[in-house]
């Protein structure tokens, strides 16, 4: 068996695309707060339902996350949604000050 040699242009892609796959630290924390705040459970965050409450939920979440340097991508790993999805929820807790109240508190 040989070793593959890597030059150093594909050494510093295969860096970049680890980076991008690795996710920062702190977001199942923040979840678990979140889900505790909203009443819910982790698992209801991730799953399917569209009832508000988990919407709003998943939103300060994401609102966290990207202000802690989190990309969309990553972000919507944790509540296991797209990174097109957790763009609206940006869009969505942009509208809305009594959610960034609400993410405002947890993040101090």
């Amino acid at each position: 068996m040989s070793v593959a040699v890597l030059s150093e242009a594909e050494r510093a892609f295969a860096v970049e695309v680890a980076k991008r796959t690795e996710l920062p630290p702190g977001g199942p924390e923040i979840v678990a707060a979140v889900a505790e705040l909203f009443a819910c459970t982790v698992d209801d965050i991730r799953g399917d339902s569209k009832v508000s409450r988990l919407v709003d939920a998943r939103s300060v979440i994401v609102y966290l996350l990207r202000g802690r340097g989190w990309t969309f991508a990553q972000s919507g790993t944790v509540i296991n949604r797209t990174d097109s999805t957790t763009q609206h929820l940006i869009e969505r807790i942009t509208k809305s000050l009594e959610l960034r109240r609400l993410a405002n508190g947890i993040a101090a």
